[in-house]
């Protein structure tokens, strides 16, 4: 493992911003005033995934395709962009965006992620590409798995309350004809 003083630039520029990533998801994510949450309670994490591949090249010292690592970097930014986005909603007829400084880090720090995939100096073997790119295409099935699972996990307890709710009105309909109906017998 190499040493943060014998990295280039590009690879210390890299680890700095998956670091100030990673530090984004302990800061509010989402801030309405009256309420926070953080990068880990809106499932931030998974922004991450995105970095692995550069961040696991650079500190086992070996070389990395910078096309891969600058994929990568766009995709982060792009879905973060999309992601914060999705944060703005429309409050008493007008527009407001809830995301909250972490968030906005995060995107920054994906900005610095791909400028630094960029500046990375040195390059790769066919052959080496070829397995890197098994490994990304791996993580990147890896993370769609898991965003699947969060996203199935969270439709299912959607229908769960949406079921007892509906459940719940049909008891308190049944108990209000049953009471009227009982009124009307007196």
């Amino acid at each position: 493992m190499k040493k943060f003083n014998e990295f280039d630039l590009g690879e210390k520029i890299v680890i700095i911003s998956s670091i100030i990533g990673v530090i984004s998801l302990f800061m509010p994510w989402v801030d309405m005033g009256f309420a926070k949450t953080s990068g880990f309670q809106q499932q931030g994490f998974i922004f991450l995934i995105f970095f692995i591949y550069p961040v696991y090249k650079i500190l086992k010292g070996e070389k990395y395709n910078k096309i891969i690592g600058i994929t990568l970097g766009i995709l982060s930014i792009v879905l973060s962009i999309m992601y914060n986005k999705s944060k703005t909603v429309d409050f008493f007829g007008e527009s407001a965006n809830f995301s909250g400084t972490g968030m906005y880090i995060f995107i920054f720090s994906a900005i610095g992620f791909t400028i630094g995939n960029a500046l990375v100096k040195g390059t790769i073997k066919k052959e080496e590409l070829n397995k890197d790119f098994e490994e990304v295409k791996s993580y990147v099935k890896k993370a769609g798995d898991k965003i699947g699972e969060e996203v199935s996990k969270l439709k299912e307890e959607q229908t769960t309350k949406e079921e007892d709710k509906i459940e719940k009105d049909n008891l308190n309909e049944n108990k209000q004809e049953k009471d009227n109906s009982d009124n009307t017998d007196e």
